[in-house]
């Protein structure tokens, strides 16, 4: 009987050691799973981090044969909606000469009244020349403005380029979209959200042909912006 006994007792330890083993080894389980399970949730598709990364660097090389072209034209147009209406709108014709390093700008604008502005805008001190009226040009109007925020661009696809809230703000705060858009806040424009840009492009040369952008700002105002290059001009 003794002996039974002490069988027994022996083999419930062994039987509660290897419980206890086996649920230590289902909690390790459970953790490797979560993790591994957290990590491909979370982890992109390699194919589309490599897209990406080769999407944001052909935008870049397109951004700086664009610019360096001789000569060519950048057709701007935009308008200004508060919910269905339109309160300002308007189009800048920039003609950009890199050799003498002048921009000539034709811009018609409509805010309460029409504006025509004629004036020039010097490539190599980035300062507008001939201006008299009291309103100054719109800093979209400065050929860099555009290509600067697209060369900071995220998550580039091959026709599509997301400009980050911040960057678009920072970037508002430098023109005159505040005015044209009613906007009182003490705090100036803001990007209420992250700016989704679509692009086109010559896909032979690699030259821009045409960047589109809607900026949702205070009120839920939205500004919409085109800008068309045309080469050989």
């Amino acid at each position: 009987t003794g002996n039974i006994l002490r069988k027994t007792f022996y083999l419930i330890r062994v039987f509660k050691k290897m419980l206890f083993y086996f649920g230590l080894l289902i909690v390790i389980l459970v953790i490797v799973l979560g993790l591994v399970s957290y990590k491909l949730l979370n982890k992109k598709p390699i194919d589309d981090t490599q897209n990406q990364i080769y999407y944001q660097e052909q935008l870049k090389e397109m951004l700086e044969k664009s610019t360096n072209q001789s000569k060519y034209k950048l057709n701007i147009e935009f308008d200004i909606e508060n919910n269905t209406e339109k309160i300002a709108y308007g189009t800048y014709e920039i003609m950009i000469d890199h050799e003498t390093y002048i921009a000539n700008i034709d811009a018609k604008i409509y805010k309460n009244e029409d504006i025509d502005w004629v004036f020039q805008y010097d490539l190599r001190k980035n300062v507008y020349l001939n201006q008299e009226q009291s309103l100054p040009p719109h800093e979209e109007a400065n050929p860099k403005y555009i290509y600067t925020l697209l060369g900071n661009a995220n998550d580039v696809t091959e026709t599509t380029a997301i400009i980050s809230k911040d960057d678009m703000t920072k970037a508002l705060k430098n023109t005159n979209l505040r005015y044209l858009a009613d906007i009182s806040s003490s705090e100036g424009i803001n990007a209420l959200e992250d700016v989704m840009v679509t692009y086109e492009y010559d896909s032979e040369c690699k030259l821009l042909n045409k960047i589109k952008l809607s900026i949702l700002v205070n009120d839920n105002k939205k500004i919409n912006i085109t800008y068309t290059l045309v080469y050989n001009v």
